[in-house]
């Protein structure tokens, strides 16, 4: 009876998390409607809230074996949001003026504008000038803080998730190598597209940021202690 009610919650709290994720997409491709980045971020955080503790009843009531890999999908679904969400903002985001994937027909002049305003291959030529006019106190707070904490802080999650999905990602290495890869393509995408800026310092930070995050999981006492929380290790 225990194990009937165990399951019951489960698969209550895992319904609930997908109807909030059938509303993140209704939302998102209605044309009368639409989640500002904040409104997204907070339906997709609210699913996996209810998946959650869904896949820790799930473990109790399913031999552990089953358990294990209930959470571990979990992990697999909430890695598939947040890169949906990493899509959106910086390829389809209206918010921030961002066309689609849409390819550019690009032309000469088209393409020596783009050059001179959107895109910078030298190290640091767009940090620096933010920190110091923040340090001058020339630049307002908010500005600092999105252009540049926001682009450490944006591919922060990939330190959690790729270690504990991939053996291969807790090394280093192979984790740098992956971050690397990941960032081109999205600078290369806003590129192609006119989504944004390709800008050699967007790849510094967020690459910083990630592996900032894979730096402090690796600490053993964390490590053990979020290896116990999401996988019930």
């Amino acid at each position: 009876m225990k194990k009937k009610i165990l399951m019951g919650s489960a698969v209550l709290l895992y319904l609930a998390a997908f109807l909030l994720i059938g509303f993140y997409f209704y939302m998102d491709f209605s044309r009368d409607y639409g989640l500002s980045p904040s409104g997204r971020v907070m339906v997709l955080l609210g699913s996996c809230l209810a998946m959650y503790p869904g896949g820790v009843l799930l473990s109790k009531a399913v031999p552990h074996r089953i358990g294990n890999r209930a959470l571990r999908w979990n992990l697999v679904v909430w890695l598939a949001l947040y890169v949906i969400l990493l899509c959106t903002l910086t390829l389809f985001d209206e918010t921030f003026s961002r066309g689609g994937l849409r390819l550019v027909a690009w032309n000469r002049e088209r393409l020596d504008q783009y050059l001179r305003y959107s895109f910078n291959p030298a190290p640091f030529a767009t940090i620096w000038p933010y920190v110091a006019g923040f340090a001058k106190g020339e630049l307002a707070p908010y500005i600092f803080v999105y252009n540049i904490l926001g682009n450490i802080a944006a591919l922060m999650p990939f330190g959690f998730f790729l270690p504990l999905l991939f053996g291969r990602q807790e090394r280093f290495g192979w984790f740098l190598l992956t971050m690397v890869g990941i960032v081109a393509v999205i600078e290369l995408l806003q590129f192609a597209t006119l989504s944004g800026s390709c800008d050699i310092d967007d790849l510094i930070l967020n690459v910083l940021g990630a592996s900032a995050m894979f730096a402090l999981l690796r600490i053993k006492g964390i490590r053990r202690l979020v290896r116990r929380i999401f996988l019930l290790e």
